[in-house]
């Protein structure tokens, strides 16, 4: 069962949990900052976000989904925002060992980390099971349930599915840059793949 250790404010990554690195441990290509990282993710949520909102726009009018449904538009907003604890929840539940979470909300930041190493699937699962949990499942149902309510689901499903640009970020590197048979682990900001013993060639 997954432990996990509330670390408090995010100040710098000396503050991360440390590991030895594996043998033959190879660094992802990936930003070099939180801050990049950050402007890159912002931007694939804009990208994403447009056609999802024509999507809504092409079934309510904006009259509809601000005026009609306005109190049920703000909660998808304000349930969204709070969501965010629960999209590192899920995270930490599909991570091995240890889970440490970190936040500084002035930042705009909230994530969990863990010295244990991770199957390259079993990292793909854990990167997005919290977008398939409060995005694509509030939004597909959306399409089957009528009324008020189904206005709720598919703003508060696009803004989660949108939300999770960053852990796309992540499964886009494990897919394109990690052999198979791989493992990977998180060292502070960075993360690191290799091939256990027995699997290199």
């Amino acid at each position: 069962m997954t432990k996990f250790i509330l670390k408090g404010k995010y100040k710098s990554e000396d503050e991360l949990p440390q590991r030895e690195h594996e043998e033959g441990a190879v660094a992802f290509k990936e930003p070099e900052s939180m801050l990049k990282l950050s402007i890159i993710a912002n931007g694939i949520a804009v990208l994403l976000f447009i056609p999802l909102f024509a999507i809504m726009l092409a079934r309510y009018t904006p009259k509809y989904m601000f005026y009609d449904c306005g109190a049920y538009s703000l909660a998808a907003v304000i349930m969204s925002l709070l969501s965010m604890f629960v999209h590192e929840y899920i995270h930490g539940i599909f991570m091995p060992g240890e889970v440490y979470m970190y936040d500084n909300l002035k930042m705009g930041l909230l994530f969990v980390t863990t010295k244990e190493n991770m199957s390259k699937w079993q990292f793909i699962v854990m990167s997005f099971m919290p977008t398939l949990i409060l995005g694509v499942i509030p939004f597909v149902m959306s399409f089957v349930i009528n009324g008020k309510i189904a206005v709720f689901l598919r703003y508060f499903g696009i803004i989660n599915f949108v939300s999770g640009s960053g852990d796309f970020i992540n499964i886009f590197n494990s897919l394109t840059q990690m052999p198979k048979g791989s493992y990977t682990y998180l060292y502070g900001t960075k993360s690191f793949w290799f091939m256990p013993k027995g699997e290199n060639k």
